[in-house]
């Protein structure tokens, strides 16, 4: 005889978002939008390519990367990193019950801020 209820029958108690679901949801947002931040800085700092219009009018362009984005860049993939990291420890916690489930948003920006990180870092090597 089995005094257990069934898995169907087990509801979720709680009574809202608490201050660590609210906490995730709003790390989510903010680590995406961190993460747009990254791609339009590395976009800004990017040399400039040359048109058939620049060559007419005499348009002098860049032809190097600007180092000083590339460097606030590579800071902003730092924080970026260290702040979605903390936010899936926190998530981590919240994994009690059979309801709770890790964010992928966060696992995969945390993986583009890693990615761009690493790549500014190699290639900062590269330049010494």
């Amino acid at each position: 005889m089995n005094y257990w209820p069934d898995d169907k029958s087990i509801t979720d108690h709680r009574e809202g978002p608490d201050f660590w679901m609210k906490w995730i949801k709003f790390a989510s947002i903010l680590a995406w939008l961190m993460v747009g931040v990254i791609i339009v800085m590395f976009d800004q700092a990017r040399p400039q390519i040359y048109s058939i219009l620049d060559i007419h009018y005499n348009k002098v362009s860049t032809t190097t990367w600007n180092q000083d984005i590339l460097m606030s860049t590579f800071i902003v993939s730092i924080c970026s990193f260290i702040f979605i990291l903390i936010s899936l420890l926190a998530n981590a916690q919240r994994l009690k019950r059979k309801v709770d489930r890790v964010r992928i948003s966060l696992v995969v920006t945390m993986f583009i801020s890693l990615g761009f990180m690493l790549g500014l870092f190699i290639w900062y090597l590269g330049t010494l």
